[in-house]
């Protein structure tokens, strides 16, 4: 039971220190995904301060790109068609 505690206050206290990057920031990154004649007109999907999933830029073409998951390890960006 101790070890369970333990395990979930550092859970906790990770998940309290995640930050979000800008709106800037995400969509700069997601559109990394992206081919480069797309890039301009796709549009971007991240979270806020709060860790919400939003339209963080609206787009003009076929290309949906979605920012890293700032809650998840590592960088994980995509971009649809």
């Amino acid at each position: 039971m101790k070890k369970l505690m333990v395990m979930l206050l550092a859970l906790v206290g990770t998940a309290a220190f995640t930050q979000i990057p800008s709106a800037d920031l995400q969509v700069k990154t997601a559109l990394l995904a992206a081919p480069s004649d797309k890039q301009d007109n796709a549009m971007v999907y991240g979270y806020n301060s709060k860790g919400e999933f939003l339209v963080l830029r609206k787009g003009s073409n076929e290309f949906v790109c979605i920012a890293d998951d700032p809650k998840a390890a590592g960088l994980s960006v995509s971009c649809y068609h």
